[in-house]
């Protein structure tokens, strides 16, 4: 069965996904967030020599990193927010 945290993760994912756009600093920590992980997968993959083919696997494990924290890992209280970073000092989220 399916513990009722991750079904809440599911199906908040849209209005998550809104809040994180919508908002300017949510957004370019979204961005950055991405970025982070996106970039290095790209790195090893074009260096193992997967040419064209890596810029889609890099996003495929960029997604999957995203589905395991957030709708796993998270839910389940074996982390704690990973995905999403908070507000610096002197940032504020306009959206919740």
């Amino acid at each position: 069965m399916i513990p009722t945290e991750v079904l809440r993760a599911v199906r908040e994912t849209p209005r998550r996904i809104a809040d994180a756009w919508l908002d300017p600093v949510r957004r370019r920590h979204s961005i950055s967030r991405i970025a982070e992980s996106y970039l290095p997968a790209l790195a090893i993959l074009l260096i193992l020599g997967h040419g064209w083919a890596s810029v889609g696997w890099a996003a495929a494990i960029t997604l999957g990193e995203f589905a395991v924290y957030e709708y796993a890992l998270e839910p389940l209280g074996i982390t704690s927010a990973y995905w999403e970073r908070p507000p610096r000092e002197g940032e504020r989220f306009v959206r919740p």
